[in-house]
């Protein structure tokens, strides 16, 4: 008798701690397997049950209790970040068959199962989430008594289905045996595990707290740690989308928007949303002291990487082109540093006096581009006979009276003289 006095509170058998067991054959988004709703560990236990993008309703999961348990309440979270369950049915087994006992249009974050015999509008149970609707069993099932209880998932709001949370909250059935109610009760009191406003913080509801839908990851929903904003206006964490772009290049593809795949290009690439960074941080450093956020990434740990995965793949091209034009910008440079030194050298050459020119007129003129008539200097527009000597028109129409060079004597025809064209160093005919 004293054993069952220890099991005066409701106690919830979902707890890890008394060993609950859960079946479901629906395949689920990696990391949120419906196994995640009895895990010991409080984040995996928090992230919940996500099922594959192409599951649709209805969707069925068993969970089975260490023994059969007198329901008081059953307490079930349908919303994950943008996801949300609305439609839910509860079943419990009796001998081979299921019964249903209660069903709900669910419009808040969850909904809470209650017995009516126990429970009220003005007696509700203690450290419940203040926002999801309460229902009650059915009238004909007012003794709730099952190791079984099965919800079925039998619509959704446009995602796929989904369970934040799963409690079944109630007391050891009076048709156990004295053994079976004291392994409970050493698990429980072993394990601190009641359900008591003074000894079981890890067990309340956290009714104030929500973490705001806009700090979520849209892909994995999870709070973000480097916020990027994607060209199709999704907001996910940096290292998600490293994963992503990861899983593309694995399979010979360029990285693109996980939501559109429209592929990454210089004015369309993800963002690091900055404002949206510091409210996570404020958020996290407000409430650093709950259990939802104390383990959380808060530092920005890589943030380059992204940007250099993105262009690596993006702008590969442009690099190419960037890259080819440095070096030959540095080849250029190169050249013109050589020019200059190999210029300074013949320069000082020939200023020596032990030097011997081997060079013709015209090499030097070219060399030193003096580009005028040999014998009056004007720089206008110059002819050029075949020993090679520059004049101006007067000057040529003059010594075509003689037919000879005035500076070297050398005899010339009126057909030799040719237009010297100093830009490209052509002679053309224009005499």
């Amino acid at each position: 008798m004293s054993k069952r006095m220890n099991m005066e509170t409701p106690v919830n058998f979902i707890n890890p701690k008394l060993h609950p067991k859960i079946n479901c054959s629906i395949p689920a988004v990696d990391n949120y397997e419906v196994s995640n709703l009895v895990s010991e560990d409080f984040l995996t236990r928090s992230r919940g049950f996500l099922a594959y993008s192409t599951v649709k309703p209805p969707v069925e999961v068993d969970f089975i209790t260490i023994c059969d348990v007198n329901i008081h309440y059953i307490v079930i979270g349908t919303v994950i970040g943008t996801q949300r369950s609305t439609g839910i049915e509860i079943f419990i087994k009796k001998k081979t068959q299921f019964l249903s006992i209660g069903h709900a249009n669910v419009t808040a974050d969850g909904v809470i199962f209650c017995n009516k015999r126990l429970y009220s509008a003005n007696n509700l149970p203690h450290n419940i989430p203040q926002n999801y609707i309460i229902t009650y069993f059915k009238s004909s099932n007012f003794g709730v008594t099952s190791d079984t209880v099965r919800l079925r998932i039998f619509r959704t709001e446009k995602s796929v289905p989904c369970l934040s949370k799963f409690e079944i909250w109630g007391k050891v059935s009076k048709l156990c045996s004295n053994v079976t109610l004291q392994t409970v009760s050493h698990l429980i009191s072993n394990r601190n595990t009641v359900h008591s406003s003074s000894k079981t913080p890890l067990e309340l509801p956290t009714q104030d707290f929500k973490i705001p839908d806009e700090f979520l990851d849209s892909l994995t929903f999870e709070i973000m740690s480097i916020p990027v904003t994607l060209p199709s206006g999704n907001t996910v964490d940096e290292s998600t989308l490293e994963k992503f772009i990861a899983v593309e290049a694995s399979q010979g593809r360029q990285p693109s928007d996980p939501f559109t795949g429209q592929k990454f290009t210089e004015r369309q690439k993800p963002i690091f949303n900055g404002s949206l960074k510091s409210r996570i941080d404020m958020f996290l450093l407000e409430n650093a002291h709950k259990k939802e956020t104390y383990s959380l990434k808060r530092t920005l740990g890589a943030p380059n990487y992204l940007k250099r995965q993105i262009e690596n793949n993006i702008i590969e091209k442009d690099e190419l082109s960037v890259n080819k034009k440095a070096k030959c910008d540095d080849k250029k440079d190169n050249l013109q540093s050589s020019g200059d030194m190999l210029e300074k050298l013949i320069e000082k050459t020939m200023n020596n006096e032990n030097f011997i020119r081997f060079t013709t007129d015209l090499e030097e003129r070219q060399y030193n581009h003096e580009i005028k008539c040999r014998s009056c200097n004007m720089k206008d527009v110059v002819y050029e006979i075949p020993c090679n000597h520059l004049y101006c028109r007067i000057c040529i129409l003059d010594m075509c009276k003689t037919l000879f060079c005035k500076i070297c004597k050398r005899k010339f025809r009126q057909c030799d003289i040719k237009k010297y064209n100093c830009k490209d160093n052509k002679n053309i005919w224009n005499f």
